[in-house]
């Protein structure tokens, strides 16, 4: 897409990326085993961007401590990205939203709705914040929204948490999302009696793990 600023991917763009990394990555892969190149890859994380706010440094700190020749590339993006990335054999790791269910699942965090109480203003309908699809806490929000029966619209949908964070802040309208990855970035929004389930965080390896990592 072509405009002002420059140019982006475009819905097909951004579905393609992770499958076309991918095969730059085996054909990369295919090479070194038939030349015998060695190589000396780092670990690929991929992780959501709510992880890297508050915990990100924390871990990579401990890290180094304990792994100081160890290398490490980190990849951000959504859930649906990462588990692409995954299967696609561009990361080794995957730390990405699912259902508490999930088999894979390290933790499971309440969801909760985040806003201030002046958002929920009477006769002017629910306003919602969300990220930009896809997005596992706007499926949420939408979702539990749609199941109330509450007039709703969705007022504004950012491109990232920073920007997210920014527009609830401002009054523009509130979101859904777990306070042990927000941290104190927004607060709890006590007014909305609408349910809301849990959400877990899942850490996932390839089938076939990578010769390199």
């Amino acid at each position: 897409d072509r405009h002002h600023r420059g140019v982006t991917l475009t819905a097909s763009g951004r579905t393609l990326l992770p499958y076309a990394q991918s095969i730059v990555h085996l054909h990369d892969q295919a090479v070194a085993l038939l030349t015998g190149e060695k190589r000396n890859d780092p670990i690929r994380v991929g992780m959501i961007q709510d992880l890297t706010d508050g915990f990100l440094s924390d871990v990579l700190i401990r890290f180094s401590q304990e792994h100081p020749n160890v290398k490490l590339q980190i990849r951000i993006g959504n859930s649906t990205e990462l588990r692409a990335l995954l299967a696609g054999g561009v990361v080794d790791i995957a730390l990405a939203l699912g259902d508490p269910a999930h088999p894979a699942r390290v933790v499971t965090l309440p969801v909760l709705w985040l806003g201030h109480e002046n958002t929920l203003r009477v006769n002017e309908g629910l306003k919602l914040v969300v990220r930009e699809k896809p997005c596992h806490f706007r499926d949420l929000a939408v979702e539990a929204l749609e199941n109330s029966g509450r007039p709703y619209s969705i007022v504004m949908e950012a491109p990232n948490l920073g920007v997210l964070c920014a527009a609830v802040n401002a009054g523009i309208g509130f979101t859904c999302g777990s306070i042990a990855l927000v941290r104190d970035r927004l607060p709890v929004l006590r007014g909305l009696d609408i349910a809301l389930p849990e959400v877990s965080v899942t850490l996932s390896t390839p089938s076939t793990p990578s010769p390199y990592s």
